[in-house]
Parts: C-alpha cells; structure tokens; sequence
C-alpha cells in the first residue's frame, strides 16, 4: 500500500465510493420494496425480522460486485457504484430471502411430521402410519430421517398401509 493512502497522522484516508444516479434510483427502488414486504400482512414474523437485514446488505453486495466487476471491465469506476451492481446485488439478496423461506417452509414441515409422529404410537410403523394419514404425500426422506429407518423401510410402510385400505375396502363389499 503506498503511503498515499495515509494522512500526516500516518491514519488510512477512507475511500468514499457513492451510487451513481441510476444506481440511486434502483436502491431506492429495492429498498421501499423491502419496506413494503416488512410491512405486508401476510409475511411472517419471521421473516420481517430478516429482511431489515438484507436493506444493509444490498449496499454492502453492490459495493463487492462493483469492485470485483472493475478488476475486468474497464467501464466501471471504483469510486462509483454502478447500475448494474445494485441490479446484482438485488438478485443476490432476493436469492438470500427466497432461501430463507424455504429453509422456514421445511422446518415446518418436519415440525408438522414430527407431531404426528410423535402421537403416532410408540413403533416406528404407527409413527410412520399417523404421519401418513395426515398427510399421503409428505416428502418421504424426511420420514425416513424423522425416525430413523430407511426409504425402503418407508415404501415398505406405504405398502402396508395402501394393503390395509384394499382390505378393509374389499371387506366392506
């Protein structure tokens, strides 16, 4: 580092690095966007507490995309932040959202199997046969996970179950 980049103090001179216009224009853009998806009733708790997370890290995004895109396009300055940065940057942080709900979305659904299974019975089969019931197209490697067997074992189960019902049809005839 050249000694350009230190005052009399021999302290580093911060680098100021601003949005260009068009780049003012999108954060603004993203930013109200994150507001009005926190303040939506129909998000959950959940994840309004983390998309005020995302309006600090869109910058910080756009500012790491902007300095690695200027290492190989000569057309980006490094003391302005350019439009297609933030554009990135958006991407990237909507990937983070949409990830995080989910990663929400299966840990209700193994909390769901869970219960079920729980008040199945205490052999794995009467698990596996309450969670069933509850729901017929749970995803079956989470099943399989929840208690400990294999996904043989669990088409095993379905098996079982789906013999059970013709029986109990048949004998109703």
């Amino acid at each position: 580092v050249s000694q350009s980049r230190y005052d009399a103090k021999q302290e580093i001179i911060p680098t100021i690095v601003r949005f260009g216009d068009d780049a003012n224009k999108e954060w603004i853009r993203v930013h109200d966007r994150i507001t009005d998806m926190q303040n939506s009733d129909e998000e959950n708790e959940y994840m309004k507490s983390m998309l005020p997370k995302q309006k600090s890290y869109i910058p910080r995004f756009a500012l790491l995309l902007n300095c690695l895109w200027s290492y190989f396009d000569d057309s980006y300055q490094s003391g302005w932040i350019q439009y297609e940065s933030i554009m990135r940057a958006e991407k990237l942080s909507m990937y983070y959202i949409n990830m995080s709900k989910l990663v929400k979305q299966d840990v209700q659904e193994k909390n769901e199997l869970w219960t079920q299974a729980k008040n199945g019975g205490m052999d794995k089969y009467s698990q596996f046969k309450a969670m069933f019931k509850a729901n017929p197209e749970l995803n079956r490697t989470v099943a399989s996970e929840l208690l400990g067997v294999s996904r043989r074992t669990i088409q095993n189960y379905v098996n079982e179950i789906n013999k059970q019902d013709e029986k109990r049809i048949q004998s109703k005839t």
